[in-house]
């Protein structure tokens, strides 16, 4: 009895991670806006990212963190057999390409992931750290826009309405020659 509940608990738990490890919402969160060269924003208590994208070049920013954990545990005979370790990503990943117009601007193709940290749930002292993490916690947002801007100017990607525990950090690119 007790094989099979752990075979079916980690058959759910799999394919809750396997169903949720892909999906994304795009959301109105994450904005990017182009700042004139002659504009002055400070930061604040904020964190600033700053990216140089050079033209012609891709350019990709990644801040992220790796947690482990175990995704399935197979037991016979009320052993452990076999243990399937896997991992959640979390953090921010930005692509920027920058291209020259035919009218001497720049166009900025962006791409931009973030996903969320997974919540640590609490569970009896001594337990497995690994089996602390609520997969359906994770929560992704994405952003893909193509601006274009004026020599001196930048792009400004901010988030709006996140809470704390999914922070995301202002970034600032700056598109070079």
């Amino acid at each position: 009895m007790k094989t099979l509940i752990s075979v079916l608990l980690s058959l759910l738990l799999s394919g809750c991670a396997v169903a949720h490890s892909s999906f994304t919402e795009s959301t109105p969160l994450l904005t990017a806006t182009v700042v004139p060269a002659s504009s002055h924003d400070p930061a604040g208590d904020n964190i600033v990212l700053p990216v140089n994208a050079r033209t012609g070049e891709v350019t990709t920013l990644r801040s992220t963190r790796s947690v482990p954990y175990t995704r399935e545990t197979v037991s016979r005979n009320n052993r452990k057999t076999q243990e399937i370790r896997d991992h959640v990503e979390s953090g921010t990943v930005i692509t920027v390409a920058v291209t020259q117009t035919d009218a001497g601007q720049q166009a900025l193709t962006l791409r931009v992931q973030h996903t969320c940290p997974p919540q640590i749930k609490t569970f009896t002292p001594g337990s497995n750290p690994d089996a602390r993490i609520d997969l359906p916690s994770v929560r992704s947002f994405s952003l893909q826009k193509t601006l274009v801007v004026q020599e001196g100017e930048m792009v400004r990607i901010r988030s709006e309405g996140m809470t704390a525990d999914c922070a995301f950090p202002r970034i600032d690119v700056h598109p070079t020659a």
